[in-house]
């Protein structure tokens, strides 16, 4: 796998912060948040965040998920197209230079770029959409339990007014008796 070169606008936009793609490599990942906080303390230049970074990704170009990342970065078509060079049998100075892959176009890199920024939107929709999930479902929950309470606050009001029939009877029941007790007291003493 070849690296895309250091000249490519994409290296700059990943270092600076403008170019966020999901990576899985590692220490790429590693790398590059590493080299971003460096840039924006000033104790290292793009320029410098670039070199290091390409010659991380030649050393572990054959490393795991090294080719997703330089995909994702990139594009599909990320790999440099190798020239081949033939020369003119009656006049080996003057050289044919083709390309065995096509240039990639503007179109195709600004398609690339909407494509990552959909895939970007999404997934924040997606975010979005399980925060207002886990909200409602914590309403829902909250809803439950204010009903419950509601009910545990009428069976402890119908408990109230019935304590408060009871008593209520008790003391029209105890008077009477309280004053026979007296009578039968006074009876007994007077005997």
């Amino acid at each position: 796998m070849t690296i895309p070169s250091k000249d490519r606008k994409e290296w700059n936009d990943l270092l600076n912060g403008t170019l966020n793609v999901p990576l899985k490599n590692f220490f790429f990942q590693m790398k590059i948040t590493q080299a971003r906080t460096q840039i924006q303390k000033g104790t290292l230049s793009i320029d410098t965040a670039i070199d290091d970074l390409f010659n991380l990704c030649n050393k572990f170009n054959k490393a795991k998920n090294m080719d997703h990342d330089m995909e994702s970065v990139f594009g599909k078509d990320f790999e440099e197209p190798k020239i081949n060079i033939t020369t003119n049998s009656a006049n080996p100075i003057i050289a044919d230079i083709k390309l065995e892959k096509e240039p990639t176009s503007p179109n195709l890199y600004d398609s690339l770029k909407i494509e990552r920024e959909l895939l970007f939107y999404k997934k924040s929709l997606e975010d979005k959409e399980k925060k207002i999930q886990e909200k409602n479902s914590l309403i829902i929950k909250l809803q439950e339990e204010v009903i419950l309470l509601k009910k545990k606050n009428q069976i402890l009001y119908d408990g109230l007014q019935e304590i408060e029939a009871v008593k209520a009877t008790k003391d029209n029941v105890e008077e009477p008796i309280q004053e026979k007790k007296r009578w039968s007291f006074f009876n007994f003493s007077n005997k």
